[in-house]
């Protein structure tokens, strides 16, 4: 994606670890992306996860990027 690649651009890399950092979260947003891509202006159905009292949508998009995620970081 151009953005990140320019941010990327701008960013000083003074050791490893932050380039190493930068790449997975590169990865991880642009791996959600197209997670999200694969149900936009698709019908959806939304799930309230805080019960009667308040609302707090989430959609399968949404649960499939959080397992992602979580994936990636275990």
């Amino acid at each position: 994606m151009e953005i990140f690649s320019n941010i990327l651009q701008v960013i000083k890399k003074p050791d490893k670890q932050l380039q190493e950092l930068l790449d997975f979260a590169t990865e991880v947003i642009e791996s959600a992306g197209e997670i999200t891509l694969k149900y936009f202006r698709s019908p959806i159905t939304v799930e309230n996860k805080k019960g009667t009292d308040e609302f707090d949508p989430v959609t399968v998009a949404d649960k499939e990027i959080e397992s992602y995620i979580k994936g990636k970081n275990s």
